[in-house]
């Protein structure tokens, strides 16, 4: 496999949101292992240097400001992450939970954060699922569907 990761740590089992799952994403997972590929968004291809996340980011960005007429260039494909944190603090998270759904160490000079096994998957999953964003439709994935 081509996946690269900064450390062992930085492995990590990620819940999904309800939401997907009812889109069925899981579907679209076992529809990509059926057809042999090794990475769940096989059509991503990497640029000079490997990064398989910049050619999309930059996509990303133009389609902001050629299709959608957002110019401001503080509003850009990293932007989710930090309205991420945002959706975290309305749904009322906890810090600590809300860093390691993000993945981040999470320590943020509490030594005894970084002490245990940290959340369950269950615990993980539950805490996502409180965060919602009103007027969001995710269409659904058909079986063979190739968007």
């Amino acid at each position: 496999m081509d996946t690269k990761v900064k450390n062992i740590s930085s492995w990590r089992k990620v819940p999904l949101h309800s939401k997907l799952i009812e889109a069925g994403f899981l579907r679209y997972v076992e529809r990509v292992k059926r057809e042999g590929h090794a990475r769940l968004f096989p059509y991503l291809m990497p640029d000079k240097y490997g990064v398989l996340t910049a050619r999309w980011s930059k996509w990303f960005n133009r389609y902001l400001r050629t299709k959608l007429g957002i110019t401001s260039k503080l509003k850009v494909y990293h932007s989710f992450r930090h309205n991420f944190r945002d959706s975290c603090r309305e749904a009322c998270l906890g810090e600590e939970i809300a860093d390691r759904l993000m993945g981040h160490k999470g320590t943020g000079g509490a030594t005894g954060r970084g002490y245990g096994k940290g959340f369950s998957l269950e615990k993980l999953k539950e805490a996502l699922d409180k965060i919602t964003y009103p007027g969001l439709e995710i269409p659904i994935i058909e079986p063979g569907d190739d968007s």
